[in-house]
């Protein structure tokens, strides 16, 4: 595609595709980044194409009159992009490389043990500067929330504010609003017509940022028995702090938080409060327990609780129908583990990653854009492109690979690597190439007999099966994606694949799972919000099972069957046993004998069931 940078033509392709939003595309550009505007849908009803017109006249009128001078790490506009018609569709910005959504300082299987809370708070320092920066140059952020940020995830930890066309100065309003950062007081106001977002809103935003980093949680996550959603908690100021709301699992206990604190977080979400977040609450003073808590508190909250009385955690737990043994347990966190004959995992051990058999795989500091990757006995471990396999506590090999998002691409089975080269999916073993995708924008991962990935150009998506053993990429007809994928993870038996994907759109989080065979045929789906929907709550925590499809919940472990008349993937049963050893953010894995691991950040634990009587 061709277009005009300040009046000099440019040449933007699929290769230099950084990434796809709701809406735009962003390419990368020399040393800068191009943010180029979905054209108008013409397929749209009438009314919401009359609103993506005046969606995109009111982004032209922003983006001539942008201020200047605003904080370095605003990644504002620079130049103006039109096409040679004149008609401007994008502009210019600075080009942030290897930046991480402020998303995953929230998601604890991704944080936990790799950025402490220190760490958290040192970086919401930064931000709360940059927003008082803002401020002072009379711009509001507005639509502030976890992907409009973005940080430096191993250096120097630094933050930049990104999608900065879409905030409020002069007379400009701010046209949308995540709904999970919106300030209540907003709620069902029209953001198109006139500037409402305040610098007061921008600081509930921040509020609702930090309390999800430090917690796990959003500060209206969780369950209340009359107040079904998080909007309608927050309406109702109907906070996770009050004990009427049942926290989730994955989330850590508020008191690990000083008292300060959690006064302000309780002035905000539980009385309206509003105003300017108080500085001095940031400093605090994090420590590390022996128990693996980390709190701002003068003792571990958690070992208080407990008193004195040292507590030894039962190997074998019993509840119901349900058999629990643990069979691993760290105090560092578990990285990964696969069923390859048996169960093989990867875990942190003071800073040593080794393997199940205690064998060293890495003894380097630990950074969050390491990925790894098992593969019978040995391991790969990514950086950025490089591949490196290592067996026997020794390095036996290198690849390079393309990367998605930041990460490198790629994915083990018992059989070896599978990666990206030259915008081929290559069997690392033989060299054999299984299929030709897209470079940067390619996402896949394996089962023992079966692969599934997706990659997107531009607005279209492509969704593919393959066999890991022989060449050739089979088509699949899914939906297309809307708006930004927040997250995929994909399970296998030897026929079917099961697909899990998030995305975000308009302010929306919407999940979808869906069951497809080898042949590529859609079998059955489910779609919906992940807040009213149990099944759909998380995008991991599910397995395909000796024909049976199990997934994880608050309320146990569901399994899953598939309705033929209307296509979608139903319960069958809950094994409510199970329910005292569930949370969030759990991978599940098959185990013998119709047994299931549940894997942890910190312990793998065997589950065996029996199956409610009457049940399939």
């Amino acid at each position: 595609m061709k277009v005009l940078l300040n009046g000099k033509e440019v040449s933007v392709t699929d290769r230099n595709l950084l990434g796809v939003g709701g809406e735009a595309r962003v390419y990368r550009h020399r040393n800068h980044a191009l943010k180029i505007f979905h054209p108008i849908d013409k397929g749209l009803p009438a009314a919401d194409r009359k609103q993506q017109q005046l969606l995109m006249a009111l982004k032209r009128k922003k983006l001539r009159a942008f201020p200047r001078g605003l904080p370095k790490n605003v990644a504002a506009p620079i130049e103006l992009v039109t096409n040679k018609s004149g008609h401007l569709i994008g502009f210019s910005m600075p080009l942030i490389n290897g930046a991480t959504d402020l998303l995953r300082l929230s998601q604890r299987k991704w944080r936990e043990g790799l950025i402490s809370n220190q760490e958290v708070t040192a970086l919401f320092r930064q931000i709360y500067l940059t927003l008082v920066d803002l401020h002072q140059h009379s711009v509001i952020v507005g639509d502030l929330n976890h992907a409009n940020i973005v940080f430096d995830a191993n250096a120097d930890r630094r933050a930049f504010f990104i999608d900065a066309d879409s905030m409020q100065f002069a007379n400009f309003p701010c046209p949308v609003g995540h709904e999970r950062f919106l300030d209540p007081l907003l709620f069902g106001k029209s953001l198109l017509t006139s500037p409402l977002f305040s610098e007061e809103s921008d600081w509930y935003a921040f509020s609702v940022l930090l309390f999800s980093s430090l917690l796990y949680v959003h500060p209206y996550g969780g369950v209340h028995a009359d107040y079904p959603t998080l909007l309608r908690r927050a309406e109702a100021m109907q906070s996770i702090l009050r004990p009427t709301v049942k926290r989730p699992k994955s989330a850590v206990m508020a008191e690990i938080l000083p008292d300060d604190l959690l006064h302000w977080f309780a002035a905000v979400f539980d009385q309206g409060k509003r105003g300017i977040f108080p500085a001095q609450l940031l400093e605090l003073r994090w420590h590390l327990c022996s128990c693996g808590l980390e709190h701002a508190r003068a003792v571990c909250p958690a070992c208080a609780l407990k008193g004195t009385v040292n507590v030894v955690q039962q190997a074998v737990a019993y509840h119901g129908s349900c058999r629990a043994q643990t069979i691993f347990k760290t105090k560092g966190r578990i990285f990964g583990a696969r069923i390859q004959g048996n169960l093989k995992y990867l875990y942190d051990d003071s800073g040593e990653v080794r393997r199940e058999n205690g064998r060293l795989v890495m003894q380097e500091r630990l950074l969050p854009e390491h990925s790894f990757g098992i593969a019978g006995s040995s391991t790969w471990v990514g950086q950025e492109s490089l591949l490196v396999r290592v067996e026997g506590e020794a390095v036996r090999g290198r690849k390079n690979t393309e990367t998605f998002a930041g990460r490198p691409v790629f994915a083990t089975n018992a059989a070896g690597l599978y990666y990206l080269d030259d915008q081929w999916l290559t069997e690392e073993r033989t060299g054999k190439r299984l299929g030709q995708v897209l470079s940067g924008q390619t996402w896949f991962q394996v089962g023992e007999k079966l692969g599934f990935g997706f990659y997107r150009a531009g607005l279209l998506s492509f969704f593919f099966v393959f066999r890991t053993d022989r060449p050739g990429l089979i088509n699949v007809s899914l939906p297309q994606i809307k708006g930004r994928v927040v997250d995929a993870e994909a399970c296998f038996d030897g026929k079917n694949v099961l697909f899990s994907l998030a995305t975000e759109s308009n302010g929306q989080r919407t999940h979808a799972l869906y069951l497809i065979d080898s042949g590529g045929h859609l079998i059955a789906q489910r779609t919906g919000s992940p807040e009213n929907d149990r099944i759909l709550q998380d995008i991991g925590g599910k397995t395909l099972h000796q024909g049976r499809i199990l997934t994880t919940s608050s309320d146990g472990l569901i399994s899953l069957e598939v309705d033929r008349v209307s296509g979608q993937l139903v319960e069958s049963f809950i094994f409510a046993d199970s329910a005292p050893f569930m949370a969030e953010d759990l991978e599940l894995l098959p185990g013998p004998n119709g047994s299931v691991y549940l894997v942890s950040t910190k312990e793998i634990t065997q589950l065996t069931l029996v199956a409610p009587q009457g049940a399939k």
